[in-house]
């Protein structure tokens, strides 16, 4: 029995809009995410989504009983049944696996608020059902008519990577034909608040925009989601349909050595790199291009580009999409997609960095340009020292 796993649709909603083509036109244009929100009289950096109508996707009347994040779910997963042209005979058994940070926060802080103020006989049964974390799965599902595997991965900041990992070994063991793998998350004001107050995000303008710059001093809060179809590759060439690339192996490394820090980050990136090069039975040189999880935190940038410098060379290039579209929990689904997108076109986006830490700047591509070869390592990191290296061929 072939095991192999193949991406046939992607879709996503985005702080640079929801059309997968001028994100990445957009983006070789050099556009970035870069706004404030006020938040209790405070200006506070965010990328927000743009360009998206839920209404587009889900009825009105459903719309207002739903939080953001589940908006944002269904329509790209929408988008992603839809590139991936599955029609009604395809969806029985279809699967939904969903990556997400922090899920329905907006109504957990909503129906605490209600609680607090009023009491529990006051409170609405309308908002609870969007305080449970496996809520967006289940709504995808309904909405969609999906009736497969259904779950919720939470991993803060590689849930996306996590929910892949999961759907990927459910489609290997043939307990699905197909699954759609999900990473979304919302910016409410009090998660943007929470964020703030932590440090968390990008203080000045003056102290850098990119990752990889020794002037950068924080990531830009970001919010959005990506929807990959991913499907076991006999049952996609049995309806004919067309592949975006192939998840050839994943690699995965937990150092857990601290609650909110990235200190064993470069151990666990070459730890799960290698493993997922082994595994896809290849090596390093064989690597077009990485697509980095640097974000403009220092720590995770510097581990970033120690481990690249020591293990890339030639022509290699580094690219970082949350330069551009800001970063959030479960970002790393849309980041796949795109990078499968940048293969196929042979060309990633390129981005200026002044003051590039000298370890990776060599590896920066400054400007968009073309590049050789049908494979890309995704690499996701997360506090606490996770990593999860994806290698995907096109």
């Amino acid at each position: 029995m072939d095991d192999a796993v193949v991406v046939t649709g992607f879709g996503m909603v985005s702080s640079l809009g929801s059309d997968v083509t001028q994100i990445l036109a957009r983006m070789d244009a050099g556009e970035y995410a870069c706004e404030t929100r006020e938040v209790r009289g405070r200006e506070v950096p965010a990328a927000m989504v743009r360009e998206f109508e839920a209404t587009d996707y889900i009825a009105e009347k459903k719309v207002r009983r739903m939080d953001n994040v589940n908006c944002y779910a269904i329509a790209a997963a929408t988008r992603a049944l839809d590139d991936a042209g599955i029609v009604e005979a395809d969806k029985p058994g279809c699967g939904v696996i969903v990556g997400t940070g922090f899920a329905g926060f907006a109504s957990v802080v909503e129906h605490q608020g209600a609680y607090l103020r009023d009491g529990m006989r006051m409170l609405t049964p309308f908002h609870f059902p969007n305080t449970v974390f496996n809520a967006t799965a289940g709504m995808v599902a309904i909405e969609l008519g999906l009736n497969g595997p259904n779950s919720t991965v939470v991993g803060y900041d590689v849930s996306g990577e996590y929910a892949l990992t999961y759907a990927w070994m459910l489609l290997r063991q043939g307990m699905a034909e197909r699954i759609v793998v999900i990473g979304a998350d919302d910016l409410c004001p009090a998660l943007l608040e929470g964020l703030h107050d932590l440090g968390v995000p990008r203080r000045s303008e003056a102290a850098g925009t990119a990752p990889f710059s020794r002037r950068a001093e924080g990531l830009m809060p970001s919010e959005g989601s990506g929807a990959l179809v991913l499907e076991r590759a006999e049952s996609a060439a049995r309806r004919g349909a067309r592949v975006l690339g192939r998840v050839d192996s994943i690699g995965m490394w937990s150092s857990a050595d601290s609650l909110f820090g990235y200190g064993s980050a470069q151990k666990a990136i070459a730890a799960s790199s290698k493993q997922a090069l082994v595994r896809a039975s290849v090596g390093m040189d064989a690597v077009s291009w990485v697509s980095s999880s640097a974000n403009g935190q220092r720590e995770l940038d510097a581990a970033e580009a120690q481990a690249w410098s020591q293990s890339l060379a030639g022509s290699q290039r580094v690219v970082s999409f949350k330069r551009f579209l800001g970063d959030y929990a479960s970002s790393g689904v849309s980041r796949i997609g795109l990078a499968l997108h940048c293969a196929t076109r042979g060309k990633v986006p390129g981005f200026a960095v002044e003051d590039a830490l000298p370890e990776i700047a060599s590896w920066l591509p400054g400007a968009a340009e073309s590049l050789v070869g049908n494979r890309v390592l995704h690499q996701g990191v997360g506090i606490g020292g996770s990593a999860v290296s994806v290698v995907l061929s096109v």
